[in-house]
């Protein structure tokens, strides 16, 4: 049976993450979808991870240390972008990042989050919905914008499982603007099917 959304046209299954170093399938995989709603990019995950792991709660802190997902997305000027995180608890995570030449180091400049969150748990793991205000997006242009997505899953004991991405960048970390995506094009091919969050 198709499912359809609140916009014309059939349903099509939501992506699923590969490993980020190896681009291999995931143990536990995250399904992603992403949209825009109005003046709004909503990008949704769904996480099957039996033993959620959390150790912070408030926003900006260390998010990445524990099970999270993320986007980032440039802000209109070379090398520098956006780092969206969310945690399963509903902490979030807002840093922009200048990436120097020939610097392999990420120096964000971590600023009060203006994103909404909305978090569920599931049956196998947790759903996330990340709802982003485009306007607020300083030298945003929905025809020339890329992203990535990711997806980190951390066992109970605190080691890393899995660094998961819509684009595996095939080394240790997402953080590789030349391996993200344009978001224009990935609106029009992965469509959300409803979570039903809301």
């Amino acid at each position: 049976m198709s499912r359809r959304s609140n916009n014309a046209g059939a349903m099509k299954r939501p992506y699923v993450f590969k490993d980020n170093t190896d681009g291999g399938e995931p143990a536990r995989p995250c399904r992603f979808s992403c949209r825009a709603d109005g003046g709004n990019l909503l990008f949704e995950f769904r996480v099957s991870d039996g033993d959620i792991y959390c150790p912070y709660g408030g926003d900006n802190e260390d998010l990445w240390r524990g099970d999270a997902v993320g986007v980032l997305s440039p802000d209109g000027r070379q090398n520098d972008y956006y780092e969206f995180e969310a945690a399963p608890n509903g902490a979030r995570f807002f840093s922009v990042t200048h990436l120097k030449k020939d610097d392999p180091r990420i120096n964000p400049r971590v600023e009060p989050p203006f994103f909404s969150v909305y978090t569920e748990r599931t049956g196998d793991g947790y759903r996330i919905r990340m709802t982003i205000p485009a306007a607020r997006l300083e030298g945003f242009d929905m025809g020339k914008a890329r992203f990535n997505a990711l997806c980190l899953d951390y066992g109970s004991d605190g080691r890393l499982i899995s660094c998961q991405s819509l684009n595996p960048t095939f080394c240790e970390t997402v953080h590789v603007p030349k391996r993200f995506l344009g978001l224009s094009k990935k609106l029009a091919s992965v469509s959300p099917e409803p979570l039903d969050l809301l």
